[in-house]
């Protein structure tokens, strides 16, 4: 699964969590974050 698309499930799965904000968190912040919940769609 790419990037994109796991980005794509845990907005709509965790919508709670705000992984993808508009605040000054750098992309690998975030990357790290989708990590934690990767496991959960592989």
């Amino acid at each position: 699964m790419n990037l994109k698309n796991l980005i794509n499930k845990v907005q709509i799965n965790f919508p709670e969590c705000n992984i993808i904000h508009n605040t000054t968190a750098s992309i690998t912040e975030t990357y790290l974050d989708l990590k934690k919940f990767s496991i959960a769609f592989n």
